[in-house]
């Protein structure tokens, strides 16, 4: 069963499973990626490493079942360039994200999108 969390102050972003604490994945609705992004855009380190990784890695799964759309999945990660971590899980996903393009087995993505993988650090 889903659990809602409904919150008073609406620019606030809520990020459920901080630092990984569960083992389970999250998904937001439109509104809650857009207030993530805005917030990894604005200053990435408001998250921990551990939950921007896990930011990442519950965007692409939610995309992966076609939950999210890959759209957000790469607005999300337009943050990335910023970024000073690298996580050994971002080129697992990005060698996935690369062989379903590759393939055509991802319907959703839009081959203008893929520019967005670059922001990756190496």
């Amino acid at each position: 069963k889903p659990l809602y969390l409904h919150v008073s102050n609406p620019d606030t972003s809520i990020v459920v499973n901080a630092d990984r604490h569960g083992f389970y994945r999250q998904n937001y609705d439109a509104k809650g990626w857009r207030k993530i992004i805005k917030q990894l855009k604005k200053n990435h380190k408001a998250y921990s490493a551990r939950t921007r990784n896990a930011i990442i890695g519950d965007a692409f799964a939610a995309a992966l079942i076609d939950e999210l759309e890959y759209a957000t999945v790469f607005k999300l990660l337009e943050y990335a360039k910023n970024e000073e971590v690298f996580f050994e899980s971002h080129s697992t996903v990005i060698n996935r994200v690369f062989t379903d393009v590759y393939f055509g087995l991802s319907r959703n993505i839009c081959h203008g999108q893929r520019q967005y993988l670059v922001f990756m650090p190496s």
